[in-house]
């Protein structure tokens, strides 16, 4: 019973993650500038705060890049 109320909450969890297509000059953190040359995906969960953040092109079980800054 346990794994099933898990498995719902992090269903449920998975679909607020926000995505935000990012392109060009990047500031991480306000510490980090990064120069994109193909369009990535910025994904953050709302209500977290996260010392790093993620980025896909593909999806996060395809690729995944994480700036720690």
């Amino acid at each position: 019973m346990k794994k099933i109320l898990l498995a719902i909450i992090v269903t449920v969890l998975a679909g607020c993650a926000s995505v935000v297509k990012v392109e060009g000059d990047q500031i991480v953190n306000n510490r980090l500038k990064i120069t994109v040359a193909e369009a990535w995906n910025k994904v953050s969960v709302p209500g977290t705060s996260q010392p790093f953040d993620s980025w896909t092109q593909e999806g996060l079980s395809l690729d995944h890049l994480r700036f720690w800054a």
